[in-house]
C-alpha cells in the first residue's frame, strides 16, 4: 500500500480485483485476536478449495470455537452448510439421504482432537489417521 502510495482498504481492494478473489495472502504478525473475532463474524465463511487438508487450520478453528463458547452444530455449519448455501452448491453441506457427503470423524472434538476418518464422495481417504491415496474429490463449481 504505501509503496503505491494508497490506503490498506485502497490496497486491499485492488488486490482483490487483481487476483479476482482468488489470492492467499500471508502476513507476518498478525494479530491474533482479532482473527478469532473475524473467523466467527456473522458474515464469514469459513471454506477451502485447497488441494490438502490441513488438520492443524482444523483443530486451531475448533479450538477457537470452543473458547468462544459456540456450539458445536453451529461450527460445523460455518464450515458446511453455510458455505455450500452462499456458494448455492446443490446438494451439499448438511447430511441428509440423496446429499453428497464428505465427513471428518473427530475424535474428542472438545477436549484432544483428532482427526480419525475421512470419507470423500463417499470413499474413505482417511482411515485411522492415515491417507489411503485415493483420489475421490471432484470440482464442484468452477468460479
Amino acid at each position: 500500500a504505501k509503496n503505491q502510495g494508497l490506503s490498506l482498504n485502497e490496497a486491499l481492494l485492488k488486490l482483490m480485483i487483481f487476483t479476482k478473489l482468488k489470492a492467499d495472502i500471508l502476513y507476518k504478525n498478525l494479530n491474533l485476536s482479532f482473527i478469532k473475532e473475524a473467523l466467527f463474524h456473522n458474515r464469514a465463511l469459513i471454506s477451502s478449495n485447497s488441494s490438502r487438508f490441513s488438520e492443524k487450520m482444523f483443530l486451531n478453528f475448533l479450538k477457537f470455537a470452543s473458547e468462544k463458547s459456540l456450539s458445536v452444530e453451529k461450527v460445523i455449519a460455518k464450515i458446511t452448510s453455510w458455505p455450500a448455501e452462499k456458494f448455492n452448491l446443490i446438494g451439499r453441506g448438511i447430511i441428509k439421504e440423496g446429499m453428497t457427503a464428505d465427513l471428518i470423524l473427530i475424535k474428542d472434538p472438545l477436549h484432544e482432537p483428532v482427526i480419525s476418518t475421512v470419507i470423500l464422495n463417499g470413499k474413505i481417504v482417511v482411515k485411522d489417521g492415515v491417507c489411503q491415496n485415493l483420489l475421490a474429490g471432484e470440482v464442484i463449481k468452477k468460479i
